[in-house]
């Protein structure tokens, strides 16, 4: 059994639909464990992975969090992804920014419009205005703090819409202290998944 599956085989949990962006991200994770040398295109698909765990434990939503699973809330995780990924090639690995950019965000853009959430042509601008905003963050509160906060909101807005774009992330969404305190747990944890393999995949991304 290889890294990847022992690392998602068991975790993820199971997709209600392949017409979902989680049913989508999970069918196209097949193509990681079929026995073909990792290229640029799989690891940075492999980074991706950890959006499905996100509020998920034992397979099963967390309590309380069941509504920050949905496909927008994906997106949003998605989004911050990409961000993150791309922070990160900016502090260790400069090179790989055009290589690494354009493979995630047009993987992105793919899962959203085969599972029917926003084509593809939606997904890029919303992809960049999500770019801007937390590149906002960056300048302005470098933090993990500042980023959850921000991811947050954009968690919060996606909640309650059925599409990504009538999230209005620059707005205040108002939870109750439990629910926030519960989602800021979650997040920690999802950072601490996705954050080593992250690292692990992006150091070996070759330039073109």
């Amino acid at each position: 059994m290889s890294f990847l599956q022992r690392l998602f085989g068991k975790s993820s949990p199971p997709s209600s639909s392949i017409a979902s962006f989680r049913g989508v991200l999970d069918q196209k994770a097949e193509c990681l464990t079929d026995g073909s040398p990792l290229n640029n295109h799989k690891r940075c698909f492999a980074v991706l992975l950890p959006i499905n765990l996100f509020a998920y434990s034992e397979g099963n939503p967390i309590e309380g969090l069941e509504k920050y699973t949905s496909d927008p809330c994906l997106f949003e995780l998605a989004c911050f992804t990409l961000f993150s990924a791309d922070m990160w090639a900016f502090s260790n690995a400069p090179h790989i920014r055009q290589t690494l950019q354009p493979i995630l965000s047009s993987q992105i853009s793919h899962i959203c419009e085969v599972s029917g959430l926003l084509a593809e042509s939606q997904a890029f601008s919303l992809m960049n205005s999500r770019l801007e905003v937390y590149g906002g963050v960056a300048s302005r509160n470098p933090s993990a703090e500042g980023f959850h906060l921000r991811l947050k909101q954009a968690l919060h807005a996606a909640s309650v819409t059925k599409t990504p774009e009538q999230a209005s992330i620059d707005r205040v969404t108002l939870t109750d202290a439990i629910t926030d305190l519960a989602l800021t747990k979650a997040l920690v944890a999802w950072d601490m998944k996705r954050m080593p393999l992250m690292n692990g995949l992006l150091r070996a991304v070759e330039i073109n």
